[in-house]
This record gives C-alpha cells, sequence and structure tokens, in this order.
C-alpha cells in the first residue's frame, strides 16, 4: 500500500507541475551530511542493528518558480554511505552509495520579491541502493544478516523545508533539511531467515546549495 501511494504521489506531482509555473528558472548544485536511521534486524536468540553509516550527499537541481507562492524541482542525489551491521560488540561495513532522482513540490512563505524566503518541500521519487565492497565468502554476524554486493531500486516519498537567499539577480543559496524514505532494501541488506527487518529505511540529509536563476 505504501509503494503504490508513493507512486502515485509521484505521478500526481508530474503531471500537474508543468500547470502551476511561471517563467523563472533555476539550476545549482547540493552538498553535505546524510545520515540514516538503522533498523533492528533479529532471529531467534541473536539480534543487532543494521542500516547504513554516516556519510555525504552531492547533486543538482532544476526548479522553477513564479510570482506566487509555489514552485517545483527536480533533483539528482548522490549519497555515499557504507553499508552497515552490528551486533553486540561485532561491527561489519561493506562499501555502498545510493543514487536518487525525484520531484519535489515548495511552498515559499514571504514576498517573491523578499530576499530571504523560507520553505516547505514534499514530493517523491526513486531511489537506487548498491553495495560497493568486496564480497568475501564467510561474513562477520552471517547467520544474522549479509551485506551484498549488488543493486536493488526503491520508489521514494520525502519532506523537508529549508531558507533560499537571493544574492543579486542571478545567484541564489539555500540551507535545508530533507528527510528521504523508502521501503527497507533487503536485497542489498540482506536478513537471513529467521532473522527479519521491518518497516521503511529513514535517511536525514542536511544539504547547502548554490544556484543560478535564469
Amino acid at each position: 500500500m505504501k509503494t503504490r501511494l508513493a507512486v502515485y504521489s509521484l505521478s500526481v506531482c508530474a503531471f500537474i507541475a508543468p500547470n502551476l509555473f511561471a517563467q523563472q528558472w533555476e539550476f545549482g548544485g547540493l552538498g553535505g551530511g546524510s545520515f540514516t536511521k538503522n533498523q533492528s534486524v533479529s532471529g531467534g536468540a541473536l539480534s543487532g542493528d543494521i542500516g547504513m553509516e554516516t556519510g555525504f550527499a552531492g547533486g543538482v537541481y532544476l526548479g522553477q518558480s513564479g510570482s506566487g507562492h509555489l514552485g517545483g524541482e527536480i533533483r539528482y542525489l548522490y549519497e555515499h554511505n557504507d553499508l552497515k551491521l552490528q551486533s553486540g560488540g561485532t561491527k561489519y561495513t561493506f562499501g555502498g552509495h545510493t543514487h536518487s532522482i525525484g520531484y519535489d513540490l515548495l511552498w515559499y512563505f514571504g514576498s517573491p520579491k523578499s530576499s530571504v524566503r523560507p520553505y516547505v518541500a514534499a514530493g517523491g521519487g526513486i531511489k537506487q541502493y548498491a553495495g560497493t565492497g568486496t564480497e568475501i565468502a564467510v561474513q562477520p554476524l552471517g547467520n544474522l544478516a549479509v551485506l551484498t554486493k549488488t543493486q536493488e531500486w526503491k520508489p521514494m516519498v520525502d519532506f523537508g523545508g529549508g531558507i533560499r537567499f537571493t544574492a543579486g539577480k542571478h545567484m541564489s543559496f539555500r540551507v535545508e533539511v530533507r528527510d528521504y524514505l523508502t521501503p527497507y532494501p533487503t536485497k542489498v541488506l540482506t536478513p537471513i531467515p529467521p532473522a527479519k527487518v521491518d518497516g521503511w529505511l529513514q535517511n536525514l540529509t542536511v544539504l547547502v546549495g548554490l544556484g543560478f536563476v535564469f
């Protein structure tokens, strides 16, 4: 149900967006930190935490806004976060990263002519999880879960907010926080039965951006 809702939300945004926005475009780059909330993995008498290490994020966006409060943007984001499995005093990490692309609606507060405009954002898209480490025959904690060298696409929803500053006629600067959620990528972070992982993977990014307005 959640997966269908994410796909439906993205489809609606993509359908209505061209009719909502006016003539001002903005292209820019983003960079910052990436933080993931780990999930519990349990099976029998053994339990632990599985997820991704803190890492860094970078990407680009193309946005459009008009004379009102509503805007929108499509963005690509790369995040470098190693995969992680931990139980007791044992911790195992494995190279990993993600690629995501999505579309967001933005609601700006204040006058369009203001040089400082807070905003909130919400949208959706798709996200690829990839394990990039070197596989070994026997992984630590391999009876609980396995971190794999594979790729997996998941539907994604996101929300957040920030502050946009204008600097002259053609430059902008922003500071923002975004929360990205997907169903758990169990092909990349694979629990070994009877162990299981429930819920969605939550990924928080803290980003700064520099844009060119045209």
